[in-house]
């Protein structure tokens, strides 16, 4: 169970530098910043779900651990209780401003409701023992969970329901013993999780119509995957025990406050405001370079920076203060310290000795246009009931200016040094001086000198050209400079694809001016900015037969060509696996592989008939490179449900595989 400390944060929210007793506030994030808020006199506060008008329902706990509902809109936090309940939690709520939660009455029997305004409806799942209500969409439907039976028997007694106007639907997850439905969008899409029969972990579902497919977090092989919301684009929200994560298709991204000990995520609105909790660090005072102003960090350089820990009258920060986890930077990174000055100092001559620790700079994670610089670490807070002793995570942050840097990177089969005027870089072969700061304003110019037998093929990044590079340093830059043999041809990568694939050319002399590039005779489409003179980008947008391997010809403006024998092989579609080998008729079933093409080709089930060879399309969703969703064919007397061969085809070539349709 989580312990709960009242504890002083001073915060700064919505521009006030305030000071609150809280331990967790809510949020809403854009996947960039992140809003904290509290309910006014709480110690807890937890948002729950946002509708797209950007109004948030949570839970509000006062001092004496009592939990209330609320409603935040804009500024304005108004807490609200179930007539009559010892508790009241808000859930979910729609664009019509429709709340629903659960309470608790005096007997701890919980229910769901619906808030229309000032009235108030209990949603009782009918003979259900417990009710829990999770989610509401704009169309008025329902989402939660029921228990049936009173008898707390481990792996068996909920179901996920849907309530329609007075119509409860119940929810399992084929196979399952226990399912619980957590979220729902106007498409009634409805996601959840199940256990397996009498067994652990839990999976994640999706409910699209009648048709259930599950997933986990793939991070989470040996623990539980919990949806917990999901909006009208797909997107859905899901935890797993340590860390939350937006699931959009196959791409799962952490969500975590940059500086909460726990994130908690529980909503999601149509725009990808996420809304969750976080328990908050305890603050402390520190000074960044004590001594001076501005706090000029340097990222490119080898310096320390000194970072005090301020001491007060209760608080001794050399004796309190876990050195182990120790770590200071930017909100990207974090470095630990080189060392600490053990015995303090008193840098702000307040009677109290300070501990001083000393970090290197290019470990921070520091970027031009940081403003702010963050310690984090733990104190000793005590003995917990066994007798161990408890840490509590504490923060401290102070303004820094940040030393834009430029960054130097030496690439191709060639070797040679860039050097800079003024003084700093020095980045090659023999050097690893690659990376210096300059005064912000500061005009930088970069030369590249190859070494015998190598030929310097031009700038990329931040300048373009063979000439000399001149940079400005009004933000973080990146310049790199290309060395080739001599004598080497250039090289290309991928060396096999098919239409649509996107080749680079890397090597030297090819001219400014944009040339072509032909495989096996057949021109390549060059982009706007495809044709450098160190490198060229082109894609195939022609059909080449199967095979190969095929010729490559850099054809220079009024230059004479460059020919890469027998370098690029053309390939037919390359079925690697099917999330599912069997479906019923509608089911989506995706293929992933290799060279499918960007153009749209067929998906077919192939079959004879009186022993002609027959063919039964498939409905294509959606078509990329490496991934095809099709729609599983509807049985007939022409195509009863069998296994059969599965193909995929596009002007190049086919794949093929078997599928089972049921």
């Amino acid at each position: 169970m989580k312990r709960i400390f009242l504890i002083i944060v001073v915060v700064i929210i919505f521009g006030w530098t305030v000071t609150v007793y809280a331990d967790t506030f809510g949020f809403v994030t854009n996947g960039t910043s992140y809003n904290l808020f509290f309910c006014p006199g709480s110690t807890n506060t937890e948002a729950l779900g946002i509708n797209n008008v950007g109004q948030i329902v949570g839970v509000c706990v006062d001092s004496d651990y009592a939990l209330h509902g609320f409603m935040k809109d804009g500024d304005i936090i108004t807490p609200f209780d179930y007539s009559g309940a010892i508790e009241t939690r808000a859930w979910g709520i729609n664009d019509a401003g429709q709340i629903v939660g659960i309470y608790s009455n005096s007997d701890w029997v919980t229910y769901g409701f619906l808030k229309d305004g000032d009235t108030y409806t209990t949603i009782a799942y009918p003979g259900a023992y417990y009710t829990d209500v999770a989610g509401i969409n704009d169309a008025g439907q329902i989402v939660g969970s029921y228990k049936d039976s009173s008898v707390d028997i481990q792996g068996v007694g909920w179901h996920g329901y849907v309530m329609d106007g007075y119509t409860y639907t119940s929810i399992d997850y084929p196979g399952s013993s226990n399912c619980e439905a957590s979220g729902i969008n106007d498409f009634g899409q409805v996601v959840g999780y199940y256990w397996e029969p009498y067994a652990e972990p839990t999976h994640g579902f999706l409910k699209d119509g009648n048709i259930y497919s599950s997933f986990d977090i793939p991070e989470a092989a040996f623990s539980s995957t919990y949806p917990l919301a999901i909006n009208n684009a797909g997107q859905v929200i899901v935890y797993t025990p340590g860390t939350a994560y937006l699931k959009e298709g196959d791409l799962y991204t952490p969500i975590r406050h940059p500086f909460g000990q726990f994130t908690y995520v529980n909503g999601i609105n149509d725009s990808g405001e996420i809304v969750g909790s976080t328990e908050i660090y305890f603050n402390i005072g520190i000074d960044i370079k004590p001594g001076e102003y501005p706090n000029s960090i340097n990222p490119g350089s080898t310096q320390k920076i000194p970072v005090a820990i301020l001491s007060t009258e209760y608080f001794d920060a050399p004796s309190e203060v876990n050195q182990d986890f120790l770590s200071f930077g930017s909100t990207r990174r974090q470095a630990k310290p080189s060392y600490c000055d053990t015995e303090g100092e008193d840098v702000n001559s307040d009677g109290y000795k300070d501990l001083v620790c000393y970090f290197n700079a290019h470990d921070t994670g520091f970027q031009f246009g940081d403003t702010e610089g963050f310690l984090k670490s733990q104190i000793f807070w005590g003995y917990d009931e066994q007798g161990f002793p408890i840490w509590e995570p504490i923060l401290g942050y102070d303004v820094v200016t940040i030393i834009p840097t430029l960054t130097t990177i030496t690439h191709g089969t060639g070797s040679g040094i860039i050097t800079s005027n003024p003084i700093g870089i020095s980045c090659g072969t023999s050097s690893t001086d690659c990376t210096e700061g300059f005064i912000q304003g500061t005009t930088v110019t970069l030369s590249a000198t190859p070494d015998t037998g190598s030929v310097f093929g031009g700038w990329s990044g931040g300048c373009s050209g063979t000439g000399p590079c001149e940079v400005t340093m009004n933000a973080d830059i990146t310049v790199a400079a290309t060395l080739v043999l001599s004598d080497s041809p250039p090289s290309l990568s991928p060396t096999e694809g098919t239409i649509g694939t996107q080749l680079t050319i890397i090597g030297a002399g090819f001219g400014i001016r944009k040339g072509k590039v032909l495989i096996g005779g057949v021109p390549t489409e060059i982009g706007t900015d495809g044709w450098k003179n160190n490198k060229i980008t082109c894609t195939i947008t022609k059909v080449l037969p199967e095979g190969g391997p095929y010729h490559v010809t850099i054809r220079p403006y009024k230059a004479d060509d460059i020919t890469l024998p027998d370098a690029f092989t053309v390939k037919p579609p390359e079925i690697d696996s099917l999330d599912y080998t069997s479906g019923v008729a509608g089911t989506p079933i995706t293929i992933t592989g290799n060279f499918f093409g960007t153009k749209k080709g067929k998906v077919y089930l192939e079959y004879e008939r009186d022993g002609i060879p027959k063919k039964k399309n498939c409905k294509v969703k959606s078509w990329d490179m490496d991934s095809i969703i099709f729609f599983v064919s509807k049985t007939s007397k022409s195509l009863p449900a069998k296994e059969y061969t599965l193909k995929v085809t596009n002007k190049v070539g086919e794949g093929s595989t078997t599928f089972m349709v049921e």
